[in-house]
């Protein structure tokens, strides 16, 4: 039997990002928030993982979740930090403290040496403010030996019932060589609508 990938997923929610990892056979031991009755449901929803109630913008809590890995070697980190300062909607505010979070998956991915970092967020992270924090997230992982390659996805084309756009960053260790996305699975004519998925 193989042993399984071991995830952690930081600015968890509830879970669901990381869920579709556990479907596809991943252990996430850990799941970070600051929100408690998200945490909960994360719980739930997860085999056998942890979920940690924590501040993001501290160091402790990178040391925290350093401890609760128990010596584990991690395969992958999963992150989905705060998007409200890089969102086409509503305020944006280019010095908004949740836009600096992602930093938090490289304080991790610095003491724990991951095989692959995972960052989803909202297509604005892309263009806003010049594009900082795309350029600041592919020269971090390119320091830390990474092979970056970002590329904007839009849900139907993969089957999901949900007109939803995101980035998705995915960064492998460069004695990995690079990730390579998927091609999508559904054209215009036959995408997935929600009486398709649902209507039973």
């Amino acid at each position: 039997m193989s042993k399984k990938l071991i995830a952690i997923d930081l600015f968890s929610g509830c879970g669901g990002f990381s869920y579709g990892f556990q479907q596809a056979g991943f252990h996430v031991i850990i799941g970070v928030d600051n929100t408690e009755i998200a945490l909960k449901t994360f719980e739930k929803n997860h085999d056998n993982s942890k979920a940690l109630l924590l501040d993001l913008h501290k160091e402790s809590a990178i040391d925290t979740i350093i401890k609760e890995t128990n010596g584990k070697e991690i395969d992958v980190i999963i992150a989905g930090p705060p998007c409200q300062g890089f969102s086409l909607t509503g305020s944006r505010k280019e010095n908004d403290e949740r836009n600096s979070l992602f930093y938090a998956v490289f304080r991790l991915a610095e003491k724990t040496n991951p095989k692959a970092i995972i960052i989803e967020n909202v297509p604005g992270l892309l263009t806003l403010y010049g594009g900082k924090a795309k350029k600041e997230i592919i020269e971090l992982c390119d320091k830390m030996g990474y092979n970056c390659n970002p590329k904007l996805l839009y849900a139907p084309d993969y089957g999901v019932p949900q007109i939803r756009k995101r980035v998705f960053f995915v960064a492998l260790r460069k004695d990995l060589g690079m990730f390579v996305f998927p091609e999508p699975t559904h054209s215009p004519e036959k995408y997935v609508g929600c009486k398709d998925a649902i209507g039973d």
